[in-house]
C-alpha cells in the first residue's frame, strides 16, 4: 500500500524530512547540482560548519514551528545591511 503525503501527519512528515540520513541525501544531491548559495548567501560548502554548530537551535525552531521562511529573508537583509 502507497501512502500519499496527504495522508501523513505533519509532525510525522517534518520528522521524515529533518532525519539525518534524509538531510545527507539532500546536501550530496544540492553537492552534485553544484547548487548555488541561497537566500542568505551562504555556499553548500559552509553549510556543514555551520549545521555543527547552530542544528540544535535550528531542529527545535523547526519543531515548534517557530522558523520560517521570512526568518531567512530577514537574516540575509539584515547580513547585507551589516
Amino acid at each position: 500500500m502507497v501512502v500519499g503525503v496527504e495522508s501523513i501527519h505533519p509532525q510525522a512528515l517534518l520528522a521524515q524530512v529533518l532525519e539525518r540520513a534524509n538531510l545527507q541525501r539532500a546536501l550530496k544531491q544540492v553537492r552534485q547540482n553544484k547548487g548555488a548559495p541561497g537566500i542568505d548567501g551562504m555556499s553548500v560548502d559552509e553549510l556543514p560548519d555551520y549545521l555543527r554548530h547552530h542544528w540544535p537551535e535550528i531542529r527545535a525552531q523547526l519543531e515548534a514551528g517557530h522558523r520560517t521562511a521570512s526568518f531567512w529573508a530577514s537574516r540575509s537583509a539584515a547580513t547585507e545591511l551589516g
